[in-house]
């Protein structure tokens, strides 16, 4: 998994020239395409927008031909009414005489004919007198002679009626309507006929707000408006272009034919199509032209893009707004694909620009990244070849900018370290020379068992033969007492690295006999005193070899465990004068045992006065004699029993005992020492005590030892308590006994209190030497304990006073 990882790194790496290009293409390339970017939207939405404009201009162009078409009649047809309002005032004095409408009717014979020219060809004209009878009519129903031989009246029409407006005048236009038999759209106007040319002008530009009674007649024309066909017709430059002229509420007049829409009908209402139609409704107060640029999809499922305009009612004739010919709506529509075909040019011209402008882009970068990055290259090829050891190698830079400045500074940095490296190297030369030449054998371990440095000394002591050129592993368990030793080369370590396989590794296999290795010496000073088992070295006729082994850790700059160096000291001389010294010690221990036991009964016997009465002089001398020699047994005790446990002969039994009365007859046993200074004995133990599997002698040994220590070094009315508890061991799992003996003497100064457990140490204090003892005491209840699987221990007693020996047995 982990090569995997690494595979899959290498292969998305980017190298430096790689990357310099990234950047010139980052920093080239983005502003190029905001730029692009920038001109296509902005450009985009101009574009839409002129074309929406072009649609609105077009749609007043084509409104501005139909109200000028409009008008344009109406224009003509009034300036004829002043040629008929003296007949129609003739007519309207005739009081019922059928000679004056004869005469009239006849005078309005070319009247009606230029009329009909004006309005459009086969239209109906129609003029009407103050009272609504008919002048004259190209209407067939409308004759002046009739059936009944007199005029036909017609004042209770609406469009009279309007048009009349109780004699004040007022012009009036029907709905539009078209003629599909002659495919024409008429549209019908009334007229009021005024008194007077003036008032003609004045009354048909007037509001509703005039109420002079000056009106004498009524002309009726029906408009024949073919433009309007003509406007909405598709045009050849336009394609696909739709006009749709509707009334103010959307009702259709005309329509292109490709637009799906019929006269009469009602366009759909689409966003343009409300909008218009809206601010129709507003009269003079809305909008009178807009566009939709965004394209909406019209009854054909094809997107369209609208513009419209509606009439623009002039201030001087607001008589418009009442009228429908003259608020009309004019809708343009083309399909968004032919509408913004310049739309389509302009995002092609700015791609192909772009692209363009991008390959320029590219290729600069490019040789701008060739240019810095092949002097960056030999220095970093420089650079690996100092990695590998190889300080000779001179960059040559033909350039004066920042690449050359590094390649100087490197250069200069080259040699700066090979001067430097060339010291390390004698300095390393110097120090391994020293080091190799050591009394001691030194092994330099990291945590994992990779070992980093061996000496010859140590491979001699070890007999672990040629470790240079090998990836040397070692692991020491002190437990078990075997040094393991892995020897692999180097093809070795490459082939597991590529194929996950084991291979045949030279493993050699050291034991070890541990002769003095206790748990305070391991926690306290890392050393440990080893007798070497060698098979191969035995054969070859060597002895065993004893070592002292000091083991000692590194920190790294983290202070975490970086490492651990061993030391083995070849001791087995000293050892073997140790062990003759501890043979003879015992020896004479023993001998001197014997006959002591002797001088001790016989002067119990004197004492007693078995063998005759003795005087006060007597008495006391042989009573300091029983007490010097009592002395000299306990010495003599100690010494054969530091022996027993340095040769690790000691005996323990294995019996169930209660650690708390075994204290008790302990503390009995030394109240008397204790009472003659004055010093409180106490016992603090829970009830109920589970029960302990120990030697009970040797378990009151350490009692006594400790108690009597207690009690040798408080001073007088001082206080010495032994607690008993169990719980668990710091750091530890264990559950046991956990005892106490604190005392309020002088205390032990924190950097002396590991050596009390050494042999024959005693502390330089005055008050020390006065006390006397051998200095073995403490040694022995410590080689007790840990023979019980246990540890001893001193700490400060109560608030800092005293000392407070303490010891943990675990209850197996």
């Amino acid at each position: 998994m982990e090569d995997k990882n690494r595979t899959e790194r290498f292969r998305f790496r980017v190298g430096l020239r790689g990357q310099q290009v990234v950047l010139f293409l980052l920093v080239a390339l983005m502003p190029l395409f905001v730029v692009s970017l920038a001109i296509k939207v902005l450009g985009e939405n101009a574009l839409k927008e002129s074309v929406g404009e072009n649609h609105v201009l077009l749609a007043q162009e084509k409104l501005a031909r139909v109200d000028n078409a409009v008008f344009e009649k109406i224009e003509k047809i009034q300036a004829e009414l002043p040629n008929i309002r003296a007949a129609v005032v003739h007519a309207n004095t005739a009081n019922g005489e059928e000679a004056v409408f004869f005469n009239v009717w006849k005078q309005l014979v070319d009247s009606i004919r230029l009329l009909e020219t004006y309005a459009g060809d086969k239209t109906e004209v129609t003029i009407t007198d103050a009272s609504g009878y008919v002048l004259r009519s190209n209407n067939p129903q409308l004759q002046y002679f009739t059936q009944r031989g007199g005029p036909h009246k017609v004042n209770n029409t609406t469009w009279w009626q309007r048009a009349y407006n109780n004699g004040i005048g007022y012009p009036f236009a029907e709905d539009i309507r078209y003629d599909k038999i002659r495919s024409v759209h008429l549209l019908p106007i009334a007229l009021p006929i005024r008194t007077t040319s003036e008032n003609v002008v004045l009354s048909f530009g007037a509001s509703a707000a005039n109420t002079e009674n000056n009106t004498v007649g009524v002309l009726r024309i029906v408009l024949v408006l073919p433009e309007l066909l003509g406007i909405v017709e598709s045009s050849l430059d336009l394609e696909k272009m739709h006009t749709i002229l509707t009334d103010e509420s959307g009702k259709i007049i005309a329509a292109s034919p490709e637009s799906g829409y019929q006269v009469d009908t009602y366009i759909e209402m689409n966003n343009a199509a409300e909008e218009a139609i809206i601010e129709a409704k507003k009269a003079g107060q809305g909008k009178y032209y807009d566009y939709e640029a965004a394209g909406e999809t019209d009854s054909f499922n094809e997107p369209r893009v609208y513009g419209w305009a509606r009439t623009q009612l002039s201030p001087a004739e607001p008589w418009k707004v009442r009228q429908n010919f003259s608020n009309w709506i004019v809708f343009i529509s083309r399909p968004t694909a032919a509408a913004y075909v310049g739309v389509v040019k302009l995002n092609n011209y700015i791609f192909y620009v772009t692209i363009g402008s991008s390959c320029i882009v590219v290729f600069i970068a490019w040789w701008a990244a060739q240019r810095i990055a092949t002097p960056i290259l030999k220095v970093a090829e420089a650079a690996r070849s100092i990695g590998q050891g190889e300080f000779d190698s001179e960059i040559v830079v033909d350039s004066d900018d920042e690449v050359g400045t590094l390649a100087e500074e490197f250069n200069e940095m080259r040699r700066n370290l090979k001067t430097a490296v060339d010291k390390l190297t004698r300095e390393e030369r110097k120090l391994t020379t020293i080091v190799d030449n050591l009394g001691e054998g030194l092994i330099v371990v990291e945590p994992t068992g990779y070992v980093l440095y061996v000496n010859p000394v140590a491979e001699r002591l070890l007999n672990l033969g040629e470790t240079d050129g090998y990836e040397n592993y070692i692991s020491i368990d002190t437990e078990t007492g075997a040094i393991r030793w892995t020897k692999a080369s180097e093809n070795e370590v490459l082939s597991f690295e590529s194929t996950g396989e084991p291979q045949i590794q030279d493993t050699k296999t050291v034991d070890l006999k541990i002769l003095s290795a206790s748990q305070r010496e391991m926690a306290q000073h890392q050393t440990m005193i080893a007798e070497v088992r060698d098979n191969e070295h035995q054969r070859n006729g060597g002895a065993d070899r004893v070592l002292r082994i000091i083991v000692s850790q590194f920190p790294d700059e983290s202070n975490n465990v970086a490492g651990t160096v061993y030391v083995f000291d070849d001791i087995t001389n000293e050892h073997e004068i140790e062990q003759m010294k501890s043979e003879f010690v015992s020896l004479v221990s023993h001998e001197l045992r014997t006959p002591l036991t002797s001088i001790i009964g016989f002067i119990s016997l004197i004492l007693d006065g078995k063998t005759g009465n003795i005087n006060q002089k007597q008495h006391e001398s042989l009573s300091r004699a029983l007490r010097q020699s009592k002395r000299l047994a306990v010495l003599i005790n100690d010494l054969l029993d530091i022996s027993r446990i340095e040769a690790g002969r000691i005996e323990m039994k294995q019996e169930q005992v209660q650690i708390d009365w075994i204290a008790k007859r302990r503390i009995e046993e030394l109240r008397p020492q204790a009472d003659e200074k004055s010093i409180s004995l106490l016992l603090e133990a829970p009830p109920n005590l589970p029960l302990m599997i120990a030697d009970a002698d040797r378990v009151g040994q350490i009692f006594i030892n400790l108690i009597g220590n207690a009690i040798k070094f408080t001073p007088d009315n001082g206080k010495v308590t032994v607690r008993i508890s169990t719980s668990s061991q710091n750091g530890s799992e264990r559950d046991g006994f956990h005892v106490e003996v604190i005392d309020t003497g002088p205390g032990i100064p924190a950097d002396e209190r590991e050596k009390v457990f050494d042999k024959f140490r005693q502390l330089g204090s005055v008050q020390t030497r006065q006390q006397g003892g051998s200095g073995l005491g403490l040694s022995i209840a410590a080689g007790i304990v840990e023979a019980h699987g246990g540890q001893l221990w001193v700490d400060a007693g109560d608030n800092g006073q005293g000392c407070n020996f303490q010891f943990f047995i675990p209850f197996l």
